[in-house]
């Protein structure tokens, strides 16, 4: 298992190449903190798509799709396997994430006062343990032990009732997509290995009217409480953008996975799941399409914009700071839409729908979390972005 110590490399090209040098595919990597900032940082962080990659010819400064970013961001590990040789047990186990969840009890150390004398001989009364554990029976925790003999560790709490779903019996069920191949194993969270998910690339990508993508799943199972899910995400090789949205009842991108035991059941839902991806981007490629046909002015992009974020398009209806504000993140739109990353269908709602869509994904503010690279990534992973990538979708659309 190769370390990562933060030091930079530049050198990561494309999602079929190894992301550091000497690393052969299948070796699992783990970072030793945040990494280095990324594209902040001119595009060059402990990994990074720099320059023409991805299959791209623009520039992507160094982003990188968020099964990668968030295990560099958060410290955690990453298995990449391009080759198809690994299953997902096999990524597991080889990036030290083979461990166990059981459900423990949860005790409390009781304290009780004890007399300390102080170094000018006064005496104060002070809180020290009893040795004594309480035990708390409305609440459980649950536990990872790492099977191969390992330290285990405290995730979270939960309730008795709480069901626990082991990541090689979730991830298992992307195994059985036909025609996908797993692209990466990765961990994060607090601690780093209460989220663990896996990624499958579906097919050979797709594009819209010329402008390529490559489309992937995720399957993500967490140990906190925060459910199993599988999320589809294609990824615009322009920008990479994470370009999901849901489109009406047709298609949405993220949805629950059930616990599922048997060959059978994992077979039934990996063809859910595949069946879901189909409709999901036929749609996508669809509504695409369709923004393609929707001309539009610069003009026409602040208004669009603006309506988006809840502001209005006359600076009269604004105080002092919020035309401020408005005016800075409209100036900051212009220049996304401008650039090399939103070149393509120049003029139309499409060129509208990537500038925001690259804005919320890489620009736009990020709170909560210790790093805030860690929660930009977290967020797309966890299709957080997802309702405001629609509600940009429909306004695109409504500009016809």
């Amino acid at each position: 298992m190769t370390n990562i110590n933060g030091q930079a490399h530049s050198d990561y090209r494309s999602i079929d190449d190894t992301p550091l040098a000497n690393v052969p595919q299948g070796e699992a990597v783990t970072f030793a903190g945040n990494g280095a900032r990324g594209w902040r940082d001119g595009g060059r962080g402990t990994l990074g798509f720099y320059g023409a990659d991805l299959g791209s010819d623009r520039p992507t400064e160094g982003r990188v799709p968020a099964f990668l970013g968030l295990a560099e961001r958060t410290g955690g590990v990453y298995v990449e396997d391009s080759a198809n040789g690994l299953t997902a047990g096999d990524a597991l186990r080889r990036a030290g994430l083979d461990f166990e969840v059981r459900k423990e009890t949860i005790t409390a150390a009781r304290t009780a006062e004890a007399p300390v004398l102080g170094d000018d001989g006064s005496l104060t009364l002070e809180q020290h343990p009893t040795g004594e554990l309480l035990v708390m029976p409305d609440w459980n925790a649950t536990v990872a032990y790492p099977k191969d003999g390992g330290q285990p560790f405290a995730i979270a709490p939960c309730s008795p009732s709480y069901s626990v779903f082991q990541n090689e019996e979730a991830l298992a069920v992307g195994d059985s997509i036909s025609g996908g191949r797993l692209v990466a194993v990765g961990a994060y969270g607090r601690p780093v290995g209460a989220r663990v998910y896996a990624a499958w690339e579906l097919g050979e990508g797709m594009e819209v009217a010329g402008d390529p993508y490559r489309n992937f799943v995720t399957v993500v199972t967490t140990h906190d409480r925060a459910g199993t899910y599988a999320l589809l995400a294609p990824i615009r090789l322009g920008c990479t953008n994470q370009t999901n949205a849901t489109f009406g009842k047709r298609a949405t991108p993220r949805f629950s996975i059930r616990h599922v035991g048997d060959m059978q059941y994992k077979a039934e839902e990996a063809r859910r799941i595949l069946g879901l991806s189909q409709q999901y981007l036929d749609t996508f490629k669809e509504s695409m399409e369709e923004l393609l046909t929707v001309k539009i002015t610069k003009d026409d992009f602040v208004g669009y914009a603006r309506k988006l974020w809840g502001v209005s398009e006359d600076d009269e209806d604004l105080s002092k700071r919020s035309l401020v504000l408005a005016q800075a993140r409209d100036e900051e739109l212009l220049a996304i839409l401008a650039g090399q990353t939103c070149a393509f269908g120049e003029g139309t709602a499409y060129q509208a729908y990537q500038a925001v869509t690259e804005y919320m994904d890489w620009h736009g503010t990020v709170r909560g979390g210790d790093s805030k690279d860690a929660r930009r990534q977290e967020r797309i992973m966890m299709g957080e972005l997802d309702k405001a990538k629609t509600r940009a979708y429909d306004l695109a659309l409504a500009l016809a």
